[in-house]
């Protein structure tokens, strides 16, 4: 009896010692992975405000008269592209009715006014200082790294 007790002991502390490394190894991927991620959107965003920035420095955005036109214009562009893209992620990772219950509530409904609110106004004011005062003074300096090759 108290032999099968010793074996019962032994294997369980060694599962709960393989469970307790498959945890920690997967903490360490999901950090590993997240700060890929946080590396990769910075990075996309910075080549982001550099397309942004030479698109709004060709030839029918780049007149004077248009200084507030050709960034709120860019915005919209944006924000439909982005919006789009984001929807046809989230409807092909099989979240479709989940976005139609977000869509109906509250919160939802709340979210999306201050999106149709905030975006154009936070981008609008990014994309006019892209155009009025360049890219080097408006983007992050992450960037002027990327502008050198």
């Amino acid at each position: 009896m108290q032999n099968s007790n010793i074996e019962y002991n032994v294997a369980h502390s060694k599962s709960d010692k393989s469970s307790s490394n498959d945890k920690e190894k997967k903490a360490l991927r999901y950090a590993k992975m997240g700060l890929f991620m946080g590396f990769l959107s910075g990075l996309m965003w910075s080549v982001d405000g550099l397309l942004l920035g030479m698109g709004l420095n060709i030839p029918p955005l780049d007149k004077s008269s248009l200084w507030l036109f050709a960034p709120l214009f860019a915005v919209g562009i944006h924000d439909f592209v982005e919006s789009s893209l984001a929807l046809l992620y989230n409807c092909s990772k099989g979240k479709r009715k989940e976005i139609i219950r977000t869509i109906n509530s509250r919160p939802g409904r709340l979210c999306i006014l201050a999106a149709f609110i905030g975006g154009p106004l936070g981008m609008g004011g990014y994309l006019m200082s892209l155009s009025l005062v360049g890219v080097a003074y408006a983007l992050p300096p992450f960037t002027l790294v990327l502008l050198r090759f």
